[in-house]
């Protein structure tokens, strides 16, 4: 009786565990990566991009504006882009410019060493 049982349960187990549904990954929503970087920034935005364009010995190449949303405000910013580069030293810096209040608000975006022209050979 017990074997009879046994049997009986494990069939009834069998039954219902095939039964279920098997359950599929929701579709994530596609979303901007943020990078947990820090940007140096500094309220005498003037001095401070001077301070490392000479120490480098870059001249301005380009500029422009660009927007981006602060994660502590709502809305869209604007502010100044400035390129420099040193054709001897090979070295570039890029630099964010923006007036808070009354103070002018310069931040190094990115700056490196290696620049070269581009030879196209990452877009092939």
């Amino acid at each position: 009786m017990r074997k009879l049982l046994s049997i009986l349960f494990v069939i009834l187990f069998v039954t219902i565990a095939s039964a279920e549904p098997v359950p599929s990954p929701k579709p994530r929503p596609k979303t901007q990566l943020l990078l947990n970087i820090t940007i140096p920034c500094r309220e005498d935005g003037v001095d401070y991009i001077s301070e490392i364009t000479n120490y480098y010995k870059e001249e301005e190449f380009a500029s422009g504006t660009f927007t981006f949303k602060p994660i502590n405000l709502d809305g869209f910013q604007e502010a100044d882009f400035l390129m420099y580069v040193s054709k001897d030293r090979k070295t570039f810096s890029i630099f964010s410019f923006q007036d808070f209040g009354d103070r002018q608000v310069a931040c190094v975006i990115i700056g490196g060493n290696d620049l070269e022209p581009f030879d196209g050979k990452y877009r092939q």
